[in-house]
């Protein structure tokens, strides 16, 4: 799995240039991404049916199953494998994201629901390939950091540290799914936040059945976690 989402930012890469031109310019998007990637909570907790507050693989693949995905059974354990940042066997709401980002990338059946989560993953695609400089689908957290340094208002010291941090597992180089679970922090997404009902503005009905909105604005969807 994670050579196909490698050889899919590579062709992604050569298709259309990142729209991230600096980290100055990512750090503008940290607002947007934060919005888009909130508004994944009601999808989070549908498939979170014993309401843990976390996703047991058994619940993912059943979800996966009532959907109708594709993605053959070793890949979908492959992809949560990958998504457990922690390594707890459990994924929490900033590890699901990760979960999201790959299938919306492999799997052909699972589609974004909304404009606004659309654009947030667009932006954690697009920041990932802004520092993929070598153009090879992973980052070299040294030349990640040194990206960063390129700046001549320098970095925060938080920032720094978190640059520092993207390599959850030691492995000398940052995979998409460690950017994006770095990327939600820098935006301010907590895995225990609780979303507020009234502000919702659609439901995402992850038993996985069709996305339903109630919004004032009609979007073209595709089917979602």
């Amino acid at each position: 799995v994670e050579k196909r989402i490698e050889k899919i930012l590579i062709s992604r890469a050569k298709d259309r240039p990142s729209s991230i031109k600096s980290l100055n310019s990512l750090l503008l998007k940290l607002s947007t991404l934060e919005q888009g990637f909130d508004e994944c909570r009601r999808g989070f907790h549908n498939v979170d049916t014993s309401n843990s507050n976390t996703i047991s693989y058994e619940e993912l693949k059943e979800a996966a199953r009532k959907q109708g995905f594709a993605t053959a059974e070793e890949d979908l354990h492959l992809i949560f494998a990958h998504s457990d940042i922690d390594g707890h066997s459990e994924l929490t709401f900033r590890e699901f994201l990760i979960t999201l980002m790959y299938l919306n990338l492999v799997e052909e059946k699972f589609n974004l629901p909304t404009e606004s989560i659309n654009q947030a993953f667009d932006i954690a695609v697009d920041a990932f390939l802004y520092f993929d400089r070598e153009g090879t689908g992973v980052l070299n957290k040294e030349e990640v950091i040194e990206a960063a340094f390129e700046q001549k208002e320098g970095l925060p010291d938080s920032m720094k540290k978190r640059f520092e941090e993207m390599d959850a597992d030691g492995s000398g180089i940052v995979t998409l799914g460690e950017f994006v679970y770095t990327l939600s922090e820098w935006a301010g997404v907590e895995d225990n936040e609780i979303e507020d009902e009234e502000d919702e503005e659609y439901t995402l009905d992850v038993s996985l059945h069709r996305a339903s909105f109630n919004s004032r604005t009609s979007v073209t969807t595709r089917s979602a976690l």
